[in-house]
Protein backbone atom coordinates (compact mmCIF):
# COMPACT_ATOMS: atom_id res chain seq x y z
CA UNK A 1 0.00 0.00 0.00
CA UNK A 2 0.93 3.29 -1.37
CA UNK A 3 1.12 5.94 1.59
CA UNK A 4 3.63 8.54 3.07
CA UNK A 5 5.88 6.53 5.52
CA UNK A 6 5.13 3.14 3.67
CA UNK A 7 8.66 1.46 2.51
CA UNK A 8 8.27 -0.67 -0.77
CA UNK A 9 10.31 -3.03 -3.01
CA UNK A 10 11.06 -2.43 -6.50
CA UNK A 11 13.25 -4.58 -8.19
CA UNK A 12 14.87 -6.05 -5.12
CA UNK A 13 15.60 -2.18 -4.29
CA UNK A 14 13.74 -1.00 -0.90
CA UNK A 15 12.10 2.45 -1.14
CA UNK A 16 10.65 4.44 1.44
CA UNK A 17 7.52 6.97 0.22
CA UNK A 18 8.94 10.21 1.67
CA UNK A 19 6.38 12.94 0.47
CA UNK A 20 3.78 13.49 -2.65
CA UNK A 21 5.47 14.65 -6.03
CA UNK A 22 2.96 17.49 -6.63
CA UNK A 23 -0.35 18.97 -5.25
CA UNK A 24 -2.59 16.84 -7.04
CA UNK A 25 -1.76 13.81 -5.62
CA UNK A 26 -1.77 15.41 -2.23
CA UNK A 27 -5.03 16.68 -2.89
CA UNK A 28 -6.26 12.89 -4.29
CA UNK A 29 -4.55 10.85 -1.70
CA UNK A 30 -4.39 13.10 1.94
CA UNK A 31 -7.75 12.20 3.24
CA UNK A 32 -7.70 8.79 1.07
CA UNK A 33 -5.04 7.74 3.22
CA UNK A 34 -5.21 9.65 6.58
CA UNK A 35 -3.54 8.10 9.80
CA UNK A 36 -4.32 7.47 13.11
CA UNK A 37 -3.05 5.55 16.37
CA UNK A 38 -5.19 2.66 18.06
CA UNK A 39 -3.83 1.48 21.55
CA UNK A 40 -5.35 -2.31 22.92
CA UNK A 41 -5.75 -2.05 26.09
CA UNK A 42 -3.92 -4.39 28.49
CA UNK A 43 -7.68 -6.27 29.61
CA UNK A 44 -7.70 -7.40 26.14
CA UNK A 45 -4.65 -8.56 25.54
CA UNK A 46 -5.88 -12.08 25.13
CA UNK A 47 -8.03 -10.29 21.86
CA UNK A 48 -5.30 -9.02 20.73
CA UNK A 49 -5.78 -11.24 17.44
CA UNK A 50 -9.40 -10.33 16.94
CA UNK A 51 -8.98 -6.57 17.26
CA UNK A 52 -6.41 -6.41 15.05
CA UNK A 53 -8.29 -8.88 12.55
CA UNK A 54 -11.00 -6.25 12.94
CA UNK A 55 -8.91 -3.29 11.90
CA UNK A 56 -7.73 -5.29 8.34
CA UNK A 57 -11.34 -6.31 7.69
CA UNK A 58 -12.15 -2.94 8.22
CA UNK A 59 -9.74 -2.00 5.66
CA UNK A 60 -7.30 -0.22 7.74
CA UNK A 61 -4.08 -0.80 6.99
CA UNK A 62 -1.23 -1.24 9.83
CA UNK A 63 1.49 0.86 8.89
CA UNK A 64 3.54 0.37 12.54
CA UNK A 65 2.62 -1.32 15.76
CA UNK A 66 4.62 -2.19 19.04
CA UNK A 67 4.10 -3.87 22.52
CA UNK A 68 4.63 -1.46 25.40
CA UNK A 69 4.45 -1.35 29.08
CA UNK A 70 4.46 2.29 30.31
CA UNK A 71 4.94 3.96 33.83
CA UNK A 72 1.68 6.22 34.75
CA UNK A 73 3.74 9.40 33.82
CA UNK A 74 5.17 8.26 30.53
CA UNK A 75 1.15 7.58 29.64
CA UNK A 76 0.44 11.08 31.24
CA UNK A 77 3.01 12.65 28.64
CA UNK A 78 1.59 10.89 25.54
CA UNK A 79 -2.08 11.72 26.81
CA UNK A 80 -1.24 15.19 27.75
CA UNK A 81 -3.83 16.87 25.43
CA UNK A 82 -6.06 14.59 26.94
CA UNK A 83 -6.07 15.68 30.54
CA UNK A 84 -8.99 17.78 30.52
CA UNK A 85 -10.94 14.59 30.06
CA UNK A 86 -12.80 13.72 33.13
CA UNK A 87 -11.77 10.00 32.76
CA UNK A 88 -7.81 10.72 32.06
CA UNK A 89 -6.98 9.64 35.58
CA UNK A 90 -8.63 6.18 35.19
CA UNK A 91 -7.73 6.05 31.34
CA UNK A 92 -3.96 6.08 32.90
CA UNK A 93 -4.88 3.44 35.82
CA UNK A 94 -6.11 1.45 32.91
CA UNK A 95 -2.96 0.78 30.90
CA UNK A 96 -0.11 2.13 33.58
CA UNK A 97 2.96 -0.94 34.11
CA UNK A 98 0.67 -3.68 31.70
CA UNK A 99 1.01 -4.88 28.51
CA UNK A 100 -0.73 -2.53 25.23
CA UNK A 101 -0.45 -2.84 21.98
CA UNK A 102 -0.12 0.88 20.03
CA UNK A 103 -1.13 0.72 16.01
CA UNK A 104 -0.93 3.24 13.34
CA UNK A 105 -3.41 2.75 11.11
CA UNK A 106 -3.76 4.15 7.57
CA UNK A 107 -6.69 4.15 5.19
CA UNK A 108 -9.62 6.55 3.97
CA UNK A 109 -10.62 8.96 6.64
CA UNK A 110 -9.02 6.46 9.15
CA UNK A 111 -9.92 9.24 12.33
CA UNK A 112 -13.25 8.75 11.49
CA UNK A 113 -13.30 4.76 10.60
CA UNK A 114 -11.80 3.87 13.49
CA UNK A 115 -13.72 5.46 16.07
CA UNK A 116 -16.80 3.83 14.42
CA UNK A 117 -15.08 0.60 14.74
CA UNK A 118 -14.39 0.73 18.15
CA UNK A 119 -18.41 2.55 19.38
CA UNK A 120 -19.58 5.01 21.68
CA UNK A 121 -16.36 5.40 25.13
CA UNK A 122 -19.01 3.85 27.57
CA UNK A 123 -18.93 -0.06 26.91
CA UNK A 124 -23.02 0.24 27.58
CA UNK A 125 -24.11 3.24 25.73
CA UNK A 126 -21.64 0.84 23.03
CA UNK A 127 -24.22 -1.96 23.55
CA UNK A 128 -27.12 0.41 23.01
CA UNK A 129 -25.84 2.20 20.42
CA UNK A 130 -23.37 0.38 18.20
CA UNK A 131 -23.93 -3.92 19.68
CA UNK A 132 -20.79 -5.11 17.02
CA UNK A 133 -18.25 -2.03 17.82
CA UNK A 134 -15.03 -3.16 19.74
CA UNK A 135 -16.36 -1.57 22.96
CA UNK A 136 -19.43 -3.30 23.21
CA UNK A 137 -18.01 -7.09 22.81
CA UNK A 138 -15.31 -6.11 24.85
CA UNK A 139 -15.71 -3.54 26.86
CA UNK A 140 -15.69 -3.58 30.49
CA UNK A 141 -16.36 -0.22 31.96
CA UNK A 142 -15.46 3.48 30.43
CA UNK A 143 -11.92 3.11 31.64
CA UNK A 144 -11.36 -0.42 30.08
CA UNK A 145 -12.86 -0.09 26.96
CA UNK A 146 -10.74 -2.43 24.87
CA UNK A 147 -8.89 0.59 23.04
CA UNK A 148 -7.76 3.73 22.77
CA UNK A 149 -8.96 5.40 19.63
CA UNK A 150 -8.07 9.45 18.37
CA UNK A 151 -9.97 12.13 18.70
CA UNK A 152 -9.14 14.05 15.74
CA UNK A 153 -6.15 13.74 12.91
CA UNK A 154 -4.10 16.35 15.39
CA UNK A 155 -3.87 14.21 17.95
CA UNK A 156 -3.74 10.96 16.41
CA UNK A 157 -0.30 12.67 15.04
CA UNK A 158 1.00 13.27 18.37
CA UNK A 159 -0.05 10.32 19.68
CA UNK A 160 1.50 8.26 16.40
CA UNK A 161 4.96 10.35 17.28
CA UNK A 162 4.80 9.66 21.03
CA UNK A 163 3.88 6.03 21.64
CA UNK A 164 5.54 4.77 17.87
CA UNK A 165 8.07 6.90 17.73
CA UNK A 166 9.68 7.31 21.16
CA UNK A 167 12.65 4.86 22.09
CA UNK A 168 10.84 2.54 24.71
CA UNK A 169 12.21 -0.58 25.65
CA UNK A 170 10.76 -3.75 24.03
CA UNK A 171 8.73 -5.65 26.19
CA UNK A 172 10.62 -8.94 24.87
CA UNK A 173 11.78 -10.67 27.88
CA UNK A 174 14.99 -12.86 26.15
CA UNK A 175 13.96 -15.24 28.10
CA UNK A 176 12.24 -19.36 27.49
CA UNK A 177 11.09 -18.07 24.41
CA UNK A 178 10.97 -18.96 20.54
CA UNK A 179 9.99 -16.55 17.80
CA UNK A 180 7.28 -15.80 15.40
CA UNK A 181 7.81 -13.96 12.41
CA UNK A 182 4.63 -12.98 10.34
CA UNK A 183 6.19 -13.26 6.64
CA UNK A 184 5.29 -10.28 4.45
CA UNK A 185 2.91 -12.00 1.92
CA UNK A 186 0.37 -13.08 5.34
CA UNK A 187 1.10 -9.88 6.89
CA UNK A 188 -0.31 -8.01 3.57
CA UNK A 189 -3.16 -10.92 3.07
CA UNK A 190 -4.74 -9.51 6.18
CA UNK A 191 -3.90 -12.54 8.24
CA UNK A 192 -1.59 -11.10 10.74
CA UNK A 193 -4.76 -11.10 13.71
CA UNK A 194 -6.22 -14.44 12.58
CA UNK A 195 -2.53 -15.96 13.41
CA UNK A 196 -2.00 -14.04 16.40
CA UNK A 197 -5.74 -15.04 17.71
CA UNK A 198 -4.44 -18.83 16.74
CA UNK A 199 -1.12 -18.43 18.84
CA UNK A 200 -3.08 -17.01 22.03
CA UNK A 201 -5.95 -19.59 21.65
CA UNK A 202 -3.34 -22.64 22.04
CA UNK A 203 -2.65 -20.63 25.56
CA UNK A 204 1.02 -19.27 24.40
CA UNK A 205 1.85 -15.88 25.66
CA UNK A 206 2.90 -13.24 22.99
CA UNK A 207 5.44 -11.22 25.35
CA UNK A 208 6.53 -8.72 22.57
CA UNK A 209 5.20 -7.41 19.19
CA UNK A 210 6.86 -5.53 16.80
CA UNK A 211 5.76 -4.40 13.19
CA UNK A 212 9.17 -3.80 11.24
CA UNK A 213 11.04 -4.03 8.02
CA UNK A 214 14.17 -5.71 7.02
CA UNK A 215 16.66 -4.72 4.72
CA UNK A 216 18.33 -7.55 2.09
CA UNK A 217 21.49 -7.41 4.70
CA UNK A 218 19.28 -8.21 8.04
CA UNK A 219 17.28 -10.34 6.04
CA UNK A 220 20.21 -12.51 4.89
CA UNK A 221 22.34 -12.48 8.14
CA UNK A 222 19.32 -13.62 10.35
CA UNK A 223 18.53 -16.81 7.72
CA UNK A 224 22.70 -17.11 7.44
CA UNK A 225 22.22 -20.43 9.62
CA UNK A 226 20.28 -21.92 6.03
CA UNK A 227 22.58 -20.53 3.42
CA UNK A 228 23.77 -23.99 3.08
CA UNK A 229 21.39 -26.32 4.24
CA UNK A 230 18.07 -25.34 1.87
CA UNK A 231 18.34 -24.64 -1.80
CA UNK A 232 15.37 -21.94 -1.30
CA UNK A 233 17.35 -20.37 0.89
CA UNK A 234 18.08 -16.77 -1.85
CA UNK A 235 14.26 -16.73 -1.80
CA UNK A 236 13.76 -17.40 1.50
CA UNK A 237 15.45 -13.82 1.89
CA UNK A 238 13.54 -11.93 -0.89
CA UNK A 239 10.50 -12.93 0.91
CA UNK A 240 11.77 -12.10 4.02
CA UNK A 241 12.61 -8.39 2.84
CA UNK A 242 9.71 -7.96 0.65
CA UNK A 243 7.45 -5.61 3.36
CA UNK A 244 6.56 -5.20 6.45
CA UNK A 245 7.07 -8.29 9.19
CA UNK A 246 5.11 -9.04 12.46
CA UNK A 247 7.52 -10.38 14.66
CA UNK A 248 6.51 -11.46 17.84
CA UNK A 249 7.81 -13.14 20.84
CA UNK A 250 6.08 -16.24 22.27
CA UNK A 251 6.63 -17.98 25.25
CA UNK A 252 5.03 -20.92 26.93
CA UNK A 253 6.20 -24.93 28.07
CA UNK A 254 8.51 -26.37 25.92
CA UNK A 255 7.52 -23.55 23.38
CA UNK A 256 10.05 -23.90 20.81
CA UNK A 257 8.90 -27.74 19.59
CA UNK A 258 5.51 -26.67 20.99
CA UNK A 259 5.11 -23.51 18.78
CA UNK A 260 7.12 -25.26 16.03
CA UNK A 261 4.21 -28.06 15.64
CA UNK A 262 1.67 -25.50 15.97
CA UNK A 263 3.27 -23.54 12.79
CA UNK A 264 3.13 -27.05 10.90
CA UNK A 265 5.33 -28.36 8.69
CA UNK A 266 7.04 -26.28 6.23
CA UNK A 267 6.16 -26.91 2.92
CA UNK A 268 1.77 -26.18 3.05
CA UNK A 269 0.81 -28.74 1.28
CA UNK A 270 2.29 -31.38 3.43
CA UNK A 271 0.79 -29.30 6.37
CA UNK A 272 -3.17 -29.49 4.69
CA UNK A 273 -2.24 -33.09 5.08
CA UNK A 274 -0.61 -34.21 8.43
CA UNK A 275 -1.35 -30.81 10.17
CA UNK A 276 -4.56 -29.33 8.45
CA UNK A 277 -5.29 -27.07 11.59
CA UNK A 278 -1.35 -25.57 11.57
CA UNK A 279 -0.22 -22.34 10.86
CA UNK A 280 1.10 -23.19 7.45
CA UNK A 281 -1.68 -25.32 6.50
CA UNK A 282 -3.97 -22.51 6.88
CA UNK A 283 -2.47 -19.68 5.90
CA UNK A 284 0.64 -20.85 4.13
CA UNK A 285 0.55 -20.72 0.05
CA UNK A 286 4.40 -21.84 -0.65
CA UNK A 287 7.29 -23.27 0.70
CA UNK A 288 8.76 -19.55 0.77
CA UNK A 289 5.46 -18.16 1.50
CA UNK A 290 4.70 -20.24 4.14
CA UNK A 291 2.98 -18.08 6.12
CA UNK A 292 5.04 -17.43 9.29
CA UNK A 293 9.04 -18.40 9.90
CA UNK A 294 9.61 -20.04 13.54
CA UNK A 295 12.09 -20.89 15.16
CA UNK A 296 13.91 -24.24 14.63
CA UNK A 297 16.20 -25.33 17.88
CA UNK A 298 15.62 -25.07 21.62
CA UNK A 299 19.14 -23.14 22.20
CA UNK A 300 17.40 -20.54 19.22
CA UNK A 301 14.75 -19.50 20.45
CA UNK A 302 16.54 -16.53 22.81
CA UNK A 303 19.40 -15.66 20.09
CA UNK A 304 16.10 -14.59 17.62
CA UNK A 305 13.92 -13.35 19.91
CA UNK A 306 17.29 -11.10 20.71
CA UNK A 307 18.48 -9.91 17.10
CA UNK A 308 14.91 -8.53 16.57
CA UNK A 309 14.28 -6.70 19.77
CA UNK A 310 17.30 -6.05 20.90
CA UNK A 311 20.00 -5.80 18.54
CA UNK A 312 18.16 -4.73 15.73
CA UNK A 313 17.07 -1.00 15.37
CA UNK A 314 13.56 -0.72 16.07
CA UNK A 315 11.75 2.47 14.44
CA UNK A 316 8.32 2.85 13.01
CA UNK A 317 8.43 2.37 9.01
Amino acid sequence: DLFVGASVVVFARQLKVTGYADDFTRSQLDTRKEKTCAIIKPHCYEKIGVILEAFQQAGLVVAHMRSLKLTRDQLAEGFQHLHEQPTFSELLDSMAEDFAVALELVGPNAVRALQDLAGPANPEEARARAPTSLRARYGRDGAQNAVHVSATADAAEREIRFFLGSPFPATATCRDCTLCCVLPHAHAAGHTGAILNTILEEGFEVSAIELTQLDRANASEFLEVYRTVVPEYTSMVDELCNGPVVVCEVRGENVVPSFRELCGPVDPEVAKHIRPQSVRARWGESKIRNAVHCTDLPEDGVLECEYFFRILPTHPL
